[in-house]
């Protein structure tokens, strides 16, 4: 997503994407790590995605600013995760994890302030 992009959107359409990107990578990391493998995402990838996020906290810091610091945050725990997992080729710490954990699933609960649950029929949309 290049800043012109970035700035031409709206923040809900943005913190959308930056979603959808932070969990296909967690997703991606956590199956790898799961298996007992490194992750094939490598941190490059995590980090242009943390770049990004930085990008939205700085250039939106309306409304939703304080989605874009979560989504930031999770950013930022998935790429010293898979710097841990590529530096020390094991799985990384349950600390890591739980951090990634953690911050993700504050994201998520944020991001389902402005987007209906994901996994609808739950009908718990906003009580998650």
């Amino acid at each position: 997503m290049s800043a012109g992009v970035l700035t031409e959107r709206s923040d809900a359409a943005v913190l959308g994407d930056l979603y959808g990107a932070n969990k296909s990578l967690a997703l991606a990391v956590g199956a790898a790590l799961a298996l007992g493998q490194p992750p094939q995402v490598g941190a490059a990838e995590v980090d242009r995605h943390l770049e990004e996020c930085e990008r939205a906290v700085a250039e939106r810091p309306g409304e939703l600013g304080e989605h874009f610091q979560a989504c930031r945050e999770a950013a930022a725990d998935l790429a010293a995760l898979v710097a841990e997992a590529e530096r020390d080729e094991r799985i990384p710490s349950r600390e890591r994890l739980g951090a990634v954990r953690a911050s993700h699933r504050r994201l998520r609960r944020l991001v389902w302030e402005v987007f209906d649950c994901e996994y609808v029929p739950c009908g718990h949309e906003r009580s998650h």
